[in-house]
């Protein structure tokens, strides 16, 4: 009782005079160490710093910007620490994180809320409201919606407090749930929303932007409603009084209304986006004036003084033009010249080719200008979607096992057979890799090595030389740093180009347009992906000599491919014959882990001298590794030679960077089984000699090669919302024969499984679907506590594939997580083990 009155004493003195509380306290803290007075850490009431829950996104409620908390609610609460000599700070969390969740951190003192929403054994502990809103819902302009209407309502996921009080109004509603407000009015605009639901605040700033400019606020559904601070710990409590006491001063001295309003009147910051949408009439009444001003030139050439005044205008007003134009005039101008160049393409070989379908000859050529000048078209278009995607953060970075050495060949082999019609010398080398199989995102590899492998080939002329270098360096036990190098011997940068390179839509000048076409987005494009997967990008460039981009992104390891074979190559002897040194000591070193014996040369006439000496002194090689395209003597050439002076019991191996399929013809004499295309990773040269040492099956690339499993008669839920992965799924389990059910949603397959009508043998569950997602049907399906349902198999199926997901998925009671895009081997050896257990 004591200790309770101290704390009434304390709360009242605080407000009156702060030094005399801060007084008492010292005297509290000193009386609390004799053996009459006995304080409890909980009887110290106040905090050096109060901590005070927000969110990062809302504005203009509450959001952050250059690391501040802002917005109505900090800036409020601001007002009154400094008129109640408070000290606070701010813990930012996410977009999804619920007020529920903020209270439960150990750090914070308060959460903001609405008390209309508080239960009534918590109000006591809630401040009075410092700032009003209204929850207001809106629609496209001229929508009505009645009571008995059925519509689909968007509703910020964060925000599912306020379903009840709306389910009232219009009983037939649905909800969908998103993570931003500006999703929400996007999805009204589109059609896929019939109402979406935001404070008023916040709708009021977004529908300034020029991209919702249809869209009203609508009276049909509307909540008024306060913000409050709650206080989620005994010790935060005895601050409500003071605070309470802040909240009455900032509407007394008019604060209150003045930081309301001037918020309030804060500017929309329109993106690139909002520009381009807002004055996209001016910029195409831009182009028709320039336009009828060339018109009028070509028509008045007849009349040289008025050609003189309209030429003289012409020029001042592109000078003009030129000089006030923005980053948007540049890409429109730009995109427009490179969509109608292969598009003029594709409509003319299309009339030609019209006219030339009984000439298969002709019209095959101009199919394949046609294709050629499509790729060109699409490209570009991937370009501008990249671009407004990255800008937009629309970009995700997957989490996927894959293949380096196939993503690689997938991309290096494209540009083999465009070299050399150009007449340039390409190399594709791979040094020190010992991972193959990664975790990361392989689309978005290729992506880079491809832009930066099109922006080499694109300013190297004939005779030019192209050269990529992958390799690898190990940063710890489970991740490597993956080093991608692509060198030209172009026509390089100017040091002012250099500055500005990864700018969207620069190139060195009008002329490179002219010359060599292109958006200007490839290298802006990919410094973003980099940057996104964590890793970095340089360059080094000579004006006339070439450039070299230099790239590392860090990669999580899957682990290795195994080498399985019973054959021992560890006393094997190999030759390596290369004229590229690093190519040759690559090569040694994986071969040399192997523990066979390796020797290499660089010269064809070595490498006979080196076989000679071999056979003189001990006995011949057992495998020989020869490069096809080498100077003086080529590979055939040395083959042909070698054949006559070993036994054929010596076995040899081709390699090349260009496109092996050309070079089989020419060895059908020659006897040789075994290619490679360069770079070389170690999975093949390993399948490559164990071919040739006799064993069949690693004549191909089979290290994923598995039995034939048959899933016949296994029953499989698959609970799946699109209808393609549905379609895609299916396909492959039937494919080995399995029975397929298929469920929309998870409330379809919850009521699918309750039915019994089928017995399944396992559940292939997508997480993120409407109605009912994923995570709750698992829940749900376990809560049943049945034998049947305690033990039926239930596998998270998505596109979500971080280690977070994978705990989630395991805590939600799945039995384990297969990534998407589905690998189909991994899959059915998972199905497959299941089946076997059953």
């Amino acid at each position: 009782m004591l200790f309770s009155n101290l704390r009434h004493i304390i709360n009242s003195m605080y407000k009156k005079n702060v030094c005399i509380l801060k007084a008492l306290l010292i005297t509290i803290v000193v009386l609390s160490s004799s053996s009459m007075f006995a304080f409890s850490e909980e009887d110290i009431l106040f905090n050096d710093v109060l901590t005070i829950a927000t969110h990062s996104n809302l504005e203009l409620l509450m959001y952050t910007k250059d690391g501040q908390a802002k917005g109505y609610c900090p800036e409020l609460l601001n007002r009154i620490a400094e008129l109640k000599n408070l000290t606070i700070k701010y813990k930012i969390f996410g977009p999804n994180v619920t007020t529920i969740e903020m209270a439960k951190d150990p750090d914070v003192d308060f959460v903001i809320l609405s008390p209309l929403f508080v239960p009534e054994e918590i109000k006591n502990q809630c401040s009075n409201e410092f700032y009003y809103d209204t929850y207001v819902s809106i629609t496209q302009q001229g929508e009505i919606i009645t009571n008995n209407d059925i519509v689909k309502i968007g509703l910020i996921k964060i925000h599912t407090i306020h379903e009840a009080t709306f389910k009232k109004i219009l009983p037939k509603c649905e909800f969908v749930y998103y993570d931003t407000t500006e999703d929400i009015l996007e999805a009204v605009k589109n059609g896929t929303l019939d109402i979406g639901l935001s404070s008023e605040d916040r709708a009021n700033y977004l529908l300034r932007s020029p991209f919702f400019t249809e869209l009203v606020l609508n009276n049909t559904l509307a909540q008024s409603y306060g913000m409050a601070l709650w206080a989620v710990n005994a010790k935060s409590s005895a601050y409500i009084p003071i605070i309470n006491d802040g909240i009455d001063l900032i509407i007394a001295d008019g604060s209150q209304r003045i930081i309301t309003a001037n918020i309030r009147s804060t500017k929309y910051e329109n993106s690139l986006f909002d520009k381009i949408y807002s004055h996209w009439l001016a910029l195409v009444l831009f182009f028709v004036v320039i336009a009828l001003l060339v018109l009028l030139y070509i028509k008045s050439q007849t009349n040289n003084k008025k050609l003189i005044v309209v030429n003289t205008q012409l020029k001042i007003a592109t000078k003009k033009a030129n000089a006030a134009a923005k980053a948007k005039t540049v890409f429109l101008t730009n995109m427009s010249h490179e969509l109608r160049t292969p598009l003029n393409a594709i409509l003319g070989l299309n009339t030609l080719l019209k006219d030339n379908l009984n000439n298969r000859e002709v019209a095959e050529d101009y199919a394949e200008k046609i294709e050629q000048s499509s790729k060109i078209l699409l490209g570009i278009i991937n370009d501008i979607i990249d671009i407004a995607a990255i800008e937009h953060g629309k970009i995700k970075i997957l989490h996927e096992v894959f293949n380096v050495k196939e993503n690689i060949h997938m991309v290096t082999e494209m540009y083999y057979n465009n070299c050399l019609q150009k007449g340039i010398k390409y190399k594709a080398l791979a040094k020190n890799i010992e991972q193959e199989m990664l975790v990361g995102d392989a689309f978005r590899l290729r992506q880079i090595l491809l832009n930066l492998l099109s922006n080499a080939y694109k300013f190297t002329e004939k005779e030019g030389t192209i050269t990529v270098n992958i390799s690898e360096e190990e940063i710890s036990d489970t991740h490597i740093l993956l080093h991608l190098e692509v060198k030209d011997t172009g026509c390089g940068m100017s040091s002012d180009l250099q500055k500005r390179l990864f700018n969207k839509f620069e190139q060195e000048d009008a002329t490179t347009v002219t010359k060599y076409g292109g958006s200007g987005l490839g290298l802006s494009i990919t410094k973003n992906l980099i940057e996104m997967m964590n890793g970095t990008i340089s360059f080094e460039s000579k004006l006339k000599k070439g450039t070299t981009f230099s790239v590392s992104i860090p990669f999580e390891v899957a682990g290795p491919i195994p080498l399985r074979t019973t054959r021992d190559i560890s006393k094997l002897s190999i030759l390596i014959v290369d004229d590229d040194i690093d190519t040759c000591k690559y090569l040694s070193a994986v071969t040399r882990k192997w523990d066979m014996k390796t020797d290499y040369v660089t010269d064809s006439h070595a490498a006979l001298k080196k076989i000679e000496n071999k056979i003189a002194i001990e006995k011949e090689y057992d495998i020989y590794l020869i490069d096809i395209k080498m100077p003086t003597l080529n590979g055939f050439e040395l083959v042909t030679k070698i054949k006559e002076i070993i036994s054929s019991k010596s076995q040899i191996i081709m390699m090349s960077g260009y496109d092996i399929s050309d070079f089989k013809k020419q060895t059908q004499n020659l006897d040789i089984r075994t290619f490679l295309s360069k770079p070389i990773f170690p999975s093949e040269l390993f399948n490559a000699i164990i071919c040739n040492l006799g064993d069949e099956k690693y004549c191909e690339e089979t290290e994923y090669r598995q039995e034939d499993i048959s899933l016949k008669g296994m029953q499989i839920l698959l609970v799946e919302d699109n209808t393609i992965n549905q379609l895609i799924a299916k396909k492959l389990l039937e494919s080995k024969e399995a029975l397929v059910t298929v469920a929309n949603n998870g409330q379809e397959a919850l009521d699918s499984i309750l039915n019994k009508k089928i017995e399944y043998d396992v559940v292939l569950m997508d997480i993120q679907m409407p109605v009912m997602d994923g995570y709750e049907a698992t829940r749900r399906v376990r809560a049943i506590n049945s034998d049947y349902s305690n033990n039926l198999a239930i596998y998270a199926m998505t596109a979500n594939s971080f280690k977070s997901d994978i705990e989630k998925a395991l805590e939600a009671g799945m039995n384990g997580h297969i990534a998407k895009p589905i690998e189909p081997k991994a899959l059915y050896s998972l199905l497959a083990n299941i089946f076997k257990k059953i």
